[in-house]
């Protein structure tokens, strides 16, 4: 009975937590109303910095669900809008929220979820699986390739996802530990996310901000110019670290050659046609994902805007797979729609007090004009900070700083151009999401994955791998970005 009461205790301080939650913004509330009643336009700042603080520390700590806690914020935002006279009409705050990206985001989301209906990216995988033989390194390389494939096309989320099933099924086939092989394409998916616009929401959020600006490389041309030949040095720069690290895992020493070989035909007898439910689906699929794809490279070409794209594909995918439209949008992630939303709003309303620009200003003026020590300071503060806080929450917050930092580097007679500041932020916030098992969604889902699989991989042993991987990314980037910028100048 003893040894049962400290779960019963967890259980009933879990249930009385969740019960507590909505009273902890009432509370907030309260003390927003009161201050700023009590005040004036004194206290503004300290009103907005207040709420900014408490629903990021309630995002980092996951002490309330993320998608709550921003909502939350959102409303004692409004509230504090309102009662400081910085926003006394609140319809305008509905220009706070950024609905290109918004829509961009539901788009891509139906987009990716049909097609991998179709069985069209199981398909791709098995064939370039085969390709390796069963050959262990091959294998490692070939999932690792597969995941920057993917995600180029998908997102680094519905990729990983695709991408960890058949990796653990195939691991498990071949008798093989399949740490060193998810934890590759967690890696990856993290360090290759810029590889394209849609590869992750960090991208989305940085690009719809700045309305895919070719001028900026955030066009679809625009990324793969300048991400693709990072995504690719980082590829092979995870192959062989983890390659090393995991080599005793790897070459399996003491495996018999005729157990080896049998592994290895079990592979070969993979069917890739077995995925395909229906062959019409599965080329129908296949066509309008080229089509969208190519719509998306040629957008800032032929003057479409990129969420119009997205519509056009969903619309396509939706109509085209004949799945009830009901259906197709409760596969959208709206938790995290929402949390969008309210994060948009928190942040925006912290912005219209003037910090985030000074913050940025505070930023330029500590580079002394240098735009190489500038690089430096966004990459490894972004890169840090997003491997233990949300990264598009890191995003949002210091898309706000890009005016104040470039109107200081003005001042100190160093004018520039966004683009550097811009994808400094979009690769570290996307690389920092290596550095901890709760950096990234792909983290959390292969961390999960395994231990169903009955194989720990806990924070230490994560820890490992990931410090020292992210580190090597974060001074490969800010080379990378300084060498560009002095050559595109």
């Amino acid at each position: 009975m003893a040894s049962q009461l400290p779960k019963k205790v967890r259980k009933f301080t879990s249930q009385t937590w969740v019960r507590i939650q909505p009273y902890i913004f009432i509370i907030l509330m309260a003390s927003v109303i009161g201050i700023a009643t009590a005040f004036g336009g004194g206290a503004t700042l300290a009103v907005f910095v207040s709420i900014t603080l408490v629903t990021y520390a309630l995002i980092a700590t996951e002490k309330m669900h993320r998608t709550l806690a921003a909502l939350g914020g959102a409303i004692a935002t409004l509230i504090a809008l309102r009662i400081t006279g910085l926003m006394p009409d609140l319809e305008s705050a509905l220009g706070l929220v950024d609905w290109g990206v918004i829509l961009i985001i539901i788009s891509v989301a139906i987009v990716s979820e049909i097609a991998k209906d179709s069985g069209l990216f199981d398909y791709i995988t098995i064939k370039i699986i085969k390709k390796s033989k069963g050959e262990p390194e091959k294998l490692l390389l070939y999932f690792a390739f597969l995941m920057l494939l993917l995600s180029a096309l998908l997102g680094d989320v519905p990729a990983f996802m695709i991408l960890c099933t058949l990796t653990i099924m195939v691991t498990k086939g071949l008798d093989l530990n399949p740490v060193p092989y998810v934890m590759t394409e967690i890696m990856v998916a993290n360090a290759t996310a810029m590889v394209t616009v849609v590869a992750s929401f960090v991208n989305l959020l940085v690009a719809g901000y700045f309305k895919m600006n070719p001028a900026y490389f955030l066009s679809y041309v625009g990324f793969i110019a300048i991400g693709l030949p990072f995504a690719l040095m980082t590829m092979f720069i995870t192959y062989f670290y983890t390659k090393r690290y995991y080599r005793k895992d790897i070459h399996r020493e003491g495996v018999n050659k005729t157990e080896l070989e049998r592994l290895k035909k079990s592979i070969m007898a993979l069917n890739e046609k077995d995925f395909i439910k229906d062959p019409k689906f599965f080329r129908n699929s296949a066509v309008i994902l080229t089509v969208t794809l190519a719509l998306f490279a040629t957008s800032s070409f032929i003057g479409l805007p990129f969420f119009v794209v997205g519509l056009i594909g969903a619309f396509a995918f939706i109509f085209m797979s004949g799945i009830d439209p009901i259906e197709a949008f409760h596969r959208v992630d709206w938790s995290l729609i929402f949390f969008l939303m309210g994060l948009f709003i928190v942040v925006g309303g912290l912005n219209e007090t003037g910090l985030l620009v000074e913050a940025g200003s505070a930023i330029g003026m500590a580079s002394g004009g240098s735009l190489p020590l500038l690089i430096v300071i966004i990459t490894l503060f972004a890169g840090t900070v997003s491997g233990f806080l949300d990264d598009v929450s890191v995003t949002t917050a210091l898309i706000y700083t890009v005016p104040g930092i470039l109107v200081a580097l003005a001042s100190l007679g160093s004018p520039i151009s966004p683009t550097p500041v811009l994808w400094s932020i979009m690769i570290s916030a996307n690389l920092g999401g290596n550095l901890s098992p709760i950096g990234g969604v792909a983290n959390i889902i292969g961390v999960t994955s395994l231990q169903k699989e009955g194989v720990k991989q806990g924070w230490k042993q994560f820890f490992k791998v990931a410090i020292p991987l992210t580190y090597i990314f974060l001074g490969l980037a800010i080379v990378y970005l300084t060498v560009l910028s002095a050559v595109l100048g």
